[in-house]
């Protein structure tokens, strides 16, 4: 019986030791974050959650710029700490899970994916082989949707009128190619 005990205390014991370190380790990890008050003209444009962490993806306009500022923030408490700014981008945005995937408006036809790891945000560029589907204008692409394979992407601009093709494609994500969808 004195064993159950013991064991039970030390199990308690290091349940409550696991706890505690896990709230300082976060309370420090929060600290080296830069707080961020939001400018007086920014939106929200997306609210999100992953794994119990709430994010904000804001825009706002400078006035020297007709291109919108981007970032992503972190929220906690309704206070926000910044990971991430998108400079001079009109953002046509997708978010899955902790991706945020990210077509720049009038760029070139990238897609830029974010990806959150708690306070950590890590970039990639998606750069997508268009030349089956040569008719679509790159830079003015809005992502549609995504799944597990494809982002699919819609262009209302076409690059020559008189060719009837379609508005929608898909672009694989591992190997790159889009094709009309």
């Amino acid at each position: 019986m004195k064993k159950k005990i013991l064991i039970l205390l030390v199990i308690l014991i290091v349940l409550l030791t696991y706890v505690i370190l896990k709230i300082f380790v976060s309370k420090y990890e929060l600290s080296k974050l830069e707080k961020y008050k939001m400018k007086s003209n920014e939106t929200i444009k997306e609210e999100f959650s992953y794994k119990d962490s709430n994010y904000l993806l804001t825009n706002y306009y400078k006035n020297d710029s007709s291109y919108a500022y981007n970032n992503i923030l972190f929220s906690n408490k309704d206070k926000y700490y910044l990971l991430e700014t998108i400079d001079k981008c009109d953002a046509s945005t997708y978010i899955k899970d902790n991706n945020i995937y990210i077509h720049c408006i009038g760029k070139s036809g990238d897609i830029l994916k974010y990806t959150i790891n708690k306070y950590e945000v890590t970039k990639q560029v998606l750069d997508f082989d268009y030349k089956q589907v040569n008719n679509i204008s790159r830079i003015h692409i809005t992502i549609d949707k995504l799944d597990g394979d494809y982002i699919y992407l819609r262009s209302v601009v076409k690059i020559d009128d008189s060719k009837n093709t379609k508005d929608t494609i898909k672009c694989s994500l591992e190997t790159r190619k889009c094709e009309y969808y």
